[in-house]
């Protein structure tokens, strides 16, 4: 992986070197350009105007939000294995030296070739447009930017995008847009809706009037009345690819025997056991905290800039494969060979086993099949891998 630019010409001049698919370190100072977007509160600040991009020196131009500070745009690219070949792809782009000037706004990032004035997919498959949203200075996730990530600093924040689709050799010109902020009423601490992307870039697939939950299964704060209202499973990217990842449940070695301390053995699954999977979740990181395992893979994930999500329960699961099948979002257990996956709402789901936090005995955990929405006990062992989606409560 490269993480800078590099030059293929003879530099003349300090503004001159090309921009290249091989994106090196060397930051794009840019303030604006020429151009006029209406709805905006800034031009449309591009790293060319129709010709090679320039980088180094950059260009200066004022925006709206910025006044005389100077953005500065840093691309970056990564390499993409794949059978027998390989190429770098656009992987993320960071944005500094950022005012306070800017709070409140969108920054909106699209990339071009050097032949077309349409805006390059650049994550999720088919999305053109980045956009970050200024909260006060913290940096998030804005309006249809689910499947991105977003680390926010001080005055700077770098998107990412866990499986990129923009070859860098076709990027020829980045443009930046600052407008007026799109709320995102379920993100923002507004009401939700089924499908909804909430605040950890996911989509929302159970709504309750409270239920418990938290670390220790009683509450996370909520304003409401202590309880958790909503559950949103993580992005289908969370994994880096478009499906879900496998796992083992604890990684134990043949023949696989122990019992978790904290999470309570249940011969007889539960679908109704909704918030209890933090608290299953943290029993197993404590156990073995390993990105290979399913409790320590789902603990790691940090979808959205938060660290509280965790393994399904059995009762969060089945009702997570429900919503993947268009089956509603009832506490009921009602849930047959009906409803299809991969259709919306699908979102990268797979026909196969998906574990669950909750146990069975010492030597198996509760999973369920999408097919049939059929709950069995499956082994805890290192051998037998099952996939997994982390979800949150909030």
């Amino acid at each position: 992986m490269s993480n800078n630019f590099y030059h293929d010409d003879p530099i003349v001049k300090k503004s001159k070197p090309r921009f290249k698919g091989n994106f090196r370190t060397t930051a794009v100072v840019i303030i604006a350009s020429a151009f006029f977007l209406q709805n905006t509160l800034a031009a449309n600040i591009s790293l060319n105007n129709g010709a090679a991009v320039e980088f180094g020196q950059g260009v200066q131009i004022v925006t709206a939000c910025s006044g005389s500070d100077a953005l500065t745009l840093t691309p970056d690219s990564s390499f993409v294995n794949a059978a027998g070949a390989g190429a770098y792809y656009l992987k993320s782009i960071k944005v500094s030296n950022i005012p306070s000037s800017c709070n409140g706004v969108d920054f909106n990032i699209s990339v071009y070739d050097s032949s077309t004035s349409t805006a390059l997919p650049m994550f999720a498959t088919t999305k053109t447009v980045a956009a970050v949203w200024s909260n006060a200075g913290t940096f998030q996730v804005g309006s249809g930017s689910a499947g991105a990530s977003i680390a926010s600093g001080s005055g700077t924040f770098t998107i990412t995008f866990p499986s990129p689709v923009a070859l860098a050799a076709n990027v020829s010109r980045v443009t930046l847009q600052s407008s007026s902020h799109v709320t995102i009423a379920c993100i923002e601490g507004g009401a939700c809706s089924l499908g909804d992307v909430g605040p950890g870039g996911g989509n929302i697939f159970y709504i309750s009037s409270g239920f418990d939950c938290g670390p220790s299964f009683t509450s996370t704060g909520s304003p409401t009345n202590g309880q958790c209202h909503y559950l949103e499973a993580a992005a289908k990217t969370w994994a880096g690819g478009t499906t879900d990842a496998t796992r083992s449940w604890t990684a134990l070695a043949v023949p696989a025997s122990i019992d978790i301390a904290g999470i309570p053995n249940d011969a007889s699954v539960s679908l109704t056991n909704f918030g209890i999977g933090y608290k299953n979740s943290i029993a197993l990181a404590a156990y073995n905290s390993s990105t290979l395992t399913a409790g320590g893979a789902a603990r790691a994930y940090t979808g959205g800039s938060l660290n509280d999500w965790y393994l399904p329960s059995s009762g969060e699961l089945h009702q997570l494969i429900k919503w993947a099948k268009g089956l509603g979002a009832s506490d009921s257990s009602v849930c047959s060979n009906t409803g299809t996956l991969n259709t919306s709402p699908a979102q990268g789901f797979v026909e196969d086993q998906y574990f669950s936090s909750s146990e069975y005995n010492t030597g198996l955990a509760w999973s369920e099949h999408p097919r049939a929405c059929g709950t069995s006990p499956r082994e805890k062992d290192n051998v037998h891998l099952y996939l997994m989606r982390p979800i949150r409560a909030f």
